[in-house]
């Protein structure tokens, strides 16, 4: 079991359902769609990077948060046609929100990995930033 994936598995499945239902037929609402997005992509980075606390994330850190999100966009977008998806409003979250979590887990952690290797002279704080 990879533990790590775990853990992000369990602090990110209620921003996850809630990005889902903000993209489901008639339930359409972009301003939740996007601020889940950005509570995901800042939940990354900030493990990334060694922050105790996400809400910095995308400021401290621009190219990293950019990366992941532009990646992950990509998957949130094009759910339908990317994942196959089926975003109806009876569509099973309990079932979906594992299967786009693999997908966002896989995105946001290549992200940072090319981010890294285009800079490898970053290199995560130690837990210094309070927020």
């Amino acid at each position: 079991m990879d533990l790590f994936k775990q853990a992000c598995w369990l602090l990110c499945e209620t921003p996850i359902h809630g990005l889902l239902r903000s993209n489901s037929v008639g339930r359409e609402d972009k301003v939740e769609k996007a601020k889940r997005q950005h509570e995901l992509c800042s939940f990354y980075v900030a493990v990334a990077m060694g922050l105790s606390c996400t809400s910095q994330a995308s400021k401290l850190y621009e190219a990293e948060f950019t990366a992941v999100y532009d990646t992950t966009l990509r998957l949130t977008d094009y759910l339908e046609k990317v994942t196959g998806f089926p975003l109806s409003p009876r569509a099973d979250y309990d079932a979906l929100a594992p299967l786009f979590f693999d997908n966002f887990h896989e995105l946001a952690l290549a992200a940072l990995q090319t981010t890294s290797e285009r800079s490898p002279s970053l290199s995560p704080p130690a837990r210094s930033h309070q927020c």
